[in-house]
């Protein structure tokens, strides 16, 4: 509260902020959107039990994050002029600091905007790790399965094969059967 109106003699600099702020908190459009819709979507896919239940946890943490950033956007920024706001002493942003602050904003927008380049990116490590959690989640016997699957081989359409006899009661992830 002390610290209200900023806005009107820092422009530039509340812009730049406003613009993080609004790419942390996941705005459609800015970089922060895809990690959040991919890491929701990802949630209520997942195998682990109560699924929908992290979900609507991880989606109720995202919205009151975005309140309070924006909450706190208002008051500090364009708020009332606060008590103190004349012992912030300074300038706005000099032209060196535009030079390295555009980059970056137009950044959070490319990377928002152009997302389908990112994720590519490293989508062949991501479906390695998810071949393995899938193979690992669907073994009963944790302690075998694990030394048999560094003794088998993932091929390109994520079939698991193995060398060898199985033990007991392992559950193949090809068939969903035990062996």
């Amino acid at each position: 509260r002390d610290y209200g109106g900023l806005a009107a003699r820092h422009p530039w600099m509340v812009t730049f902020f406003v613009i993080t702020g609004l790419a942390a908190v996941g705005l459609p459009m800015l970089s922060g959107f895809v990690g959040e819709f991919l890491i929701l979507s990802g949630t209520m896919q997942a195998f682990i039990a109560h699924h929908v239940l992290w979900t609507v946890v991880g989606t109720t943490g995202v919205i009151f994050s975005a309140a309070y950033m924006l909450w706190m956007i208002q008051r500090v920024f364009y708020g009332k002029l606060g008590l103190r706001a004349e012992e912030v002493t300074g300038w706005d942003l000099k032209p060196r600091e535009h030079i390295e602050l555009w980059p970056l904003a137009l950044l959070f927008l490319i990377m928002g905007i152009f997302s389908p380049y990112w994720t590519q990116a490293i989508d062949p490590y991501s479906q390695s790790v998810a071949r393995s959690v899938r193979a690992a989640v669907a073994c009963p016997m944790a302690q075998h399965c694990t030394a048999r699957l560094v003794m088998g081989a993932v091929d390109a359409n994520g079939i698991v094969h193995y060398s060898g006899p199985l033990p007991p009661g392992f559950v193949d992830p090809n068939l969903g059967a035990a062996a």
